[in-house]
């Protein structure tokens, strides 16, 4: 039977060092782990991406936990364990286990940690990588400045919704759970919702909200609830999506039962009141961040203070490349078209808003980008995906033409990049569908087998744009053994040595090459037969436990083909 993943000092040093080479400010504590100074189900390790306060992760007994001040997204492996008025705390739902490969738990658990740390940067600010992200030093044409602002100064501001900008799109968990923050106001302190960025224009001083439109135009509903003759910049505006304005209407409609019932707990000679005092309490006493930039460099307000978005949804590669690419589309009308498309794109998923464009551009269409130049990078870089697809520089005195949308040519600014983006999307939908790509996602989805799947299906991706599903399945049988290769000669699965690997294969380039399936399943076929055998009886339980999938997934294809 197997037990879970005991904790000793090799495990919590690897995790420590390893966490730290991607976050340097992270702070560990442990208790003792030397043998006998502490039973085994009494030892832990902390981590604080904060020194020393919420959240932060914690260790024992194979579970990893996360506990933070207030409820919160959390990934799908995590569940609530516990919840007081001091803390919220969340658990793995399944222990890591002990296996025969002693590193393969260590990675387990090193994942677990690095995932979490990466979610708590799109809740909290981060440390190191806001720090690098955010120096700047201002141009002399440009003028930046941060001060503190209550909502009451802040709405004194001329603000508008810039085109660009995502709909507004609030869910009622985030509606519910800001009005339990409004609950929480005191005359006594104020209370910080995090930073909002400005980004002033025109002649008029308009000043285009960057980041921030979700908190404040449902603090603009609250207000207006509170106090009908109440006048908030942001409600004039003309919401263009249907769908934002639908959000707006079931939102209010939300908001007024949330007010409905806090108001049953007061006499109704005193409901009045306690409306006017609720206001006041908004208005004074919510402060903000508030970055406000004049000038050209549009980007710069994206990338300054973006991880600050601690109350609202933070700004992602996506987002920013929108923003980046409309500044190249002149026309107003044609702006605001691709800008609908491109939230089309984004709002199509369900279960994540922005899978399949994730899927499409940040991890297959970089990914073979970066292996055709033979160019190598960081997973954990922030932007990554932004910085690979913003415009192209060009000389000013020769014009930009002859895109063909192949997925690794250079990015044209503006409607190119929305027209690239969209047909390769497109494709991804299509290409999920196929059998082999759901075989791989039922088949190699857990542990450490995930590193390999998301390879495999990159590889075949880049065969499916140019053939199509024209012997797909056979291409599977010759990709899938020269990646596997990695697995079955290496007991540790390091995510960055199987891109190294798969880059040295050449298959991005062979597929490339071919001019027809035939020529690219032969040349694979032929590098397959290259490959060394191996010996089973010396594999690790998780090295079996991919090959029998793998097995499994050949022996469907095998039935569906005869």
């Amino acid at each position: 039977m197997a037990t879970y993943k005991i904790i000793d000092e090799t495990l919590f040093q690897y995790v420590k060092n390893e966490t730290q080479k991607r976050f340097p400010d992270v702070q560990f504590t442990s208790s003792s782990l030397g043998r006998g100074r502490l039973a085994v189900e009494d030892r832990y390790f902390n981590c604080f991406p904060f020194a020393n306060q919420k959240p932060y992760l914690h260790f024992q007994q194979g579970y990893v936990y996360f506990i933070t001040d207030n409820e919160c997204d959390i990934p799908d492996s995590m569940e609530l364990n516990e919840k007081t008025a001091d803390y919220v705390k969340y658990r793995s739902k399944e222990r890591i286990l002990n296996t025969n490969s002693y590193q393969s738990d260590n990675d387990a658990v090193l994942d677990m940690f690095l995932t979490l740390i990466r979610k708590i940067g799109g809740v909290y600010p981060t440390t190191t990588e806001s720090v690098q992200q955010n120096e700047y030093v201002p141009a002399e044409n440009e003028e930046v400045s941060l001060s503190t602002m209550t909502l009451d100064e802040l709405f004194q501001k001329p603000l508008c919704i810039p085109d660009y900008q995502r709909i507004y799109c609030w869910e009622e968990e985030n509606v519910r759970r800001l009005w339990q923050d409004v609950l929480k106001l005191t005359d006594k302190k104020p209370y910080h919702m995090g930073a909002i960025i400005l980004h002033k224009k025109g002649e008029h001083g308009e000043m285009n909200v960057v980041d921030g439109q979700q908190r404040l135009v449902t603090l603009s509903l609250i207000l207006h609830l509170l106090d009908s003759d109440f006048k908030s910049p942001l409600l004039g505006q003309n919401f263009q999506s249907e769908k934002a304005a639908q959000y707006v209407a079931y939102n209010y409609y939300l908001i007024s039962q949330c007010l409905h019932t806090y108001l049953l707990k007061n006499e109704k000679s005193k409901q009045q009141n306690c409306k006017k005092e609720l206001k006041d309490l908004i208005l004074k006493q919510l402060t903000f961040s508030v970055l406000m930039l004049s000038g050209d460099n549009l980007d710069l307000a994206y990338t300054f203070f973006s991880n600050q978005n601690s109350k609202g949804l933070s700004l992602t590669d996506y987002n920013l490349l929108k923003a980046h690419h409309l500044r190249f589309v002149p026309n107003e009308k044609q702006s605001m078209e691709v800008a609908s498309h491109w939230d089309a794109l984004l709002s199509t998923q369900s279960s994540n808003v922005e899978e399949n464009v994730a899927r499409t551009l940040g991890l297959f269409l970089y990914r073979l980008r970066k292996w055709r130049r033979k160019q190598q990078w960081d997973e954990d870089k922030k932007y990554r995906v932004k910085a690979e697809f913003e415009a192209a520089p060009t000389l000013p005195q020769i014009p930009a033409f002859g895109e063909q949308f192949n997925y690794y040519e250079s990015i044209q600014g503006g409607a190119h990049f929305f027209a690239y983006a969209e047909k390769f999307v497109h494709l991804y939908k299509k290409f999920r569908d196929e059998k082999v790509y759901q075989l791989l996602e039922n088949h190699l989805s857990l542990r450490s087998h995930w590193r390999y799947k998301d390879v495999i299906q990159t590889l075949l991706f880049a065969y499916y744009v140019k053939f199509g599903d024209q012997y797909l399945d056979l291409a599977f049988l010759y990709v899938e053994p020269l990646v596997s290769e990695h697995r079955y000669t290496n007991v540790r699965a390091l995510h960055y040595k199987i891109l190294q690997e798969t880059a040295n294969t050449d298959i991005v380039m062979m597929v490339d090459q071919a001019t027809s399936p035939t020529f690219f399943l032969a040349e694979a076929k032929n590098c397959c037969d290259n490959l060394p055998p191996h010996d089973d009886s010396t594999f690790t339980n998780i090295q079996k436990d991919y090959k029998s999938q793998i097995c499994h997934i050949r022996k469907i294809l095998d039935n569906k083909n005869q």
